[in-house]
């Protein structure tokens, strides 16, 4: 066994012992030592959140992915037969993106999400339109968050 692995080990032993203290402080109404339990839990997970974006190799992903647009191209094709200028295009910010398209196996119907910048679209993915759009963050996100509630699954499907 690695190194590695045992270090992860321990670290999930460590918090799966935090884990038990904070919720049996909850049980026994030792509220302090639960909040403490949960701080240091979070903070346990954001750690090895920020680790293992720090870890991921941000090469890898162009010979990972299956369909690669390079952006000069599709640049062209966006703009079709307008003169580029630098002009900024919705790809180029922030914007609401939905499926379109969902099969009947699927457990929830209405996936909604913020794309970020440089961020290409299948055609079965329904964008907004930036340039038409009244939205703005603050209002993007609670509509992203409207859209995934369950309420709103259960009234599209």
């Amino acid at each position: 066994m690695s190194e590695e692995t045992r270090r992860d080990i321990v670290l999930i032993v460590i918090f799966s012992l935090l884990s038990a203290i904070g919720m049996t402080s909850v049980f026994l109404g030792y509220r302090f030592l639960a909040w403490i339990a949960i701080v240091i839990s979070d903070l346990y997970l954001l750690t090895v959140l920020l680790l293992a974006a720090l870890r991921a190799e941000d090469d890898a992903l162009p010979d990972a992915a299956k369909f690669w647009l390079d952006e000069k191209s599709t640049r062209r094709r966006i703009l079709g037969s307008t003169t580029d200028i630098g002009q900024l295009l919705d790809y180029q910010r922030y914007r609401l993106a939905f499926r379109d398209v969902a099969s009947n196996t699927n457990e929830r119907t209405m996936i909604a999400t913020v794309l970020p910048p440089k961020v290409f679209c299948p055609h079965t993915v329904s964008l907004e339109k930036l340039t038409t759009s009244k939205l703005n963050h603050i209002r993007r996100l609670g509509l992203v968050a409207l859209f995934n509630a369950f309420v709103t699954d259960f009234v599209v499907s």
